[in-house]
């Protein structure tokens, strides 16, 4: 078991940062949001590509269909709104993760793939602080132009994932 102490910033890693990383991202964010003890409150969530491409930036209308059908089902907290969700998605744009992203050893680079591992360490070879979502090195499915239940089985992995992630974070700052 991994655990991570004295964590500032969380970047999801994926290829383009359409599908996988912000679906880990939104759902990370919601877990913080909606924890009483305020834990990582103070801690940044993001997400980034390995492989961006510029004219595909915004998140597809299957990764909202999932979110959308996740409330739906009523496994969404009760204290977190579809329309903050929908706010945190609609305001994304894919980025490319960078050097300027993992500047203090406070941050911690969660890859979807063994790829994404590989590339992330290849370009930056000197971040410490990078790992596979799945604690097993298993890679996330990538949903990327599948149909909405692709989108859906990927994002209950994600879901699964990250709370095995959560339960091993030990956030700076706290409140």
């Amino acid at each position: 078991m991994f655990t991570h102490e004295n964590v500032e910033s969380v970047i999801f890693v994926c290829t383009g940062n359409t599908c996988r990383s912000p679906l880990a991202e939104v759902y990370f964010k919601s877990l913080i949001h909606c924890d009483t003890a305020g834990r990582g409150s103070n801690c940044k969530i993001s997400s980034r590509g390995v492989r961006v491409r510029l004219n595909e930036d915004r998140v597809p209308s299957q990764s909202y269909h999932a979110v959308r059908k996740w409330f739906a089902d009523g496994d969404a907290p009760a204290n977190l709104s579809s329309e903050t969700i929908e706010t945190w998605m609609t305001n994304h744009r894919a980025q490319f993760l960078t050097g300027s992203d993992l500047y203090n050893s406070g941050v911690l680079v969660i890859c979807m793939t063994s790829d994404h591992m590989k590339i992330a360490k290849e370009q930056f070879p000197n971040c410490s602080n990078m790992r596979m979502l799945s604690h097993d090195g298993s890679d996330v499915a990538d949903p990327y132009r599948g149909s909405n239940e692709q989108y859906e089985q990927t994002f209950a992995q994600i879901r699964r994932l990250c709370d095995d992630l959560w339960k091993q974070i030990r956030f700076s700052g706290k409140k």
